[in-house]
């Protein structure tokens, strides 16, 4: 028997709500998800977590975070396969005419205050903890439409350049990460992206980046009822992107008028659109003036719900 590629997990149904937290950055700028309980986790072997492992922790995960995370797949195999202390969770969604996969995944390797230690590593283990927080990335990708496993998702790639081409499977990506040098394809995806204003300096904190060799919408409170706005409006900004970067890409303009406008051969925000996204993402705010945040050299990023 082939074994699994992924599992759904469910949350309980006499609870799902989220246990109450708040989205902080730590003085590398990782966001990290901070909650008013704590977990136990395991000690995990450097070379990876195990499938039970991620079976166990998703499950536990899913009892904070079930507003997150209800009806979400556990990718077993990591993506990319670099990320072996991680788990991955994924859900399809469907746009008018894109597809988009919303990858949530948290970092297990030990980063917490050493009193929260209950057993010691060694040279094969990382030690054992409880934690009050999880340190995570929440993206939003465009992917190739497929009926697969949906731990066998394919983004789709913005750059030529990080891309190659196969006559059977058309674009796919390189595996070797360490050639890609993100910033600059952040800088030429905040370029394009001008119009907007975002709340939070995009030094400190990019809502639209580069990741997984496309354009990620980083989605930090990943409700259900806010991936669904999310997917409509970064349907758009992906399209707009793909136009600008000459992505070999045939839609009907006329489905996208109220948001795009074609010119002089190429593609525009309506102001409308504009005054839409910038008032969804003024919902997000920077904070750093609070003493627990100096003390800790981090920042808040406060949401209006």
């Amino acid at each position: 028997m082939t074994a699994e590629k992924s599992r759904l997990i469910t949350a309980n149904q006499n609870n799902k709500v989220n246990v109450s937290g708040e989205v902080l950055l730590n003085e590398r700028k990782n966001e990290f998800y901070k909650f008013e309980s704590s977990i136990e986790i395991p000690r995990i072997s450097v070379n990876g977590m195990s499938r039970d492992q991620k079976i166990v922790l998703s499950e536990r995960i899913c009892g904070i975070l079930p507003e997150f995370l209800d009806n979400y797949s556990v990718i077993f195999d990591p993506k990319p396969a670099a990320e072996t202390l991680y788990i991955h969770f994924a859900k399809k969604y469907k746009g008018r005419k894109l597809d988009f996969i919303h990858l949530f995944k948290i970092d297990f390797k030990f980063s917490g205050n050493p009193d929260s230690m209950i057993e010691k590593g060694d040279n094969f283990h990382y030690p054992s903890y409880r934690t009050d927080r999880f340190y995570y990335k929440s993206y939003l990708l465009p992917v190739y439409s497929s009926d697969d496993d949906i731990s066998e998702f394919k983004t789709i790639p913005l750059f030529k350049e990080v891309s190659h081409k196969s006559e059977s499977e058309g674009f796919f990506t390189y595996a070797l990460f360490d050639d890609v040098d993100i910033e600059i394809y952040d800088k030429i995806i905040a370029d394009s992206l001008g119009d907007f204003t975002f709340p939070v300096p995009q030094g400190i904190f990019r809502f639209i980046r580069y990741a997984y060799f496309t354009a990620a919408f980083a989605l930090l409170d990943p409700f259900a009822h806010k991936l669904k706005e999310a997917v409509d409006f970064f349907e758009i900004i992906f399209i707009r992107l793909m136009k600008d970067n000459e992505v070999d890409f045939e839609f009907d303009s006329d489905n996208f008028s109220e948001s795009l406008i074609s010119k002089d051969g190429k593609m525009y925000f309506t102001e409308s659109f504009i005054s839409k996204f910038n008032e969804y993402i003024g919902r997000y705010s920077l904070v750093t003036g609070e003493d627990n945040l100096l003390l800790n050299s981090w920042k808040k990023i406060e949401i209006i719900h």
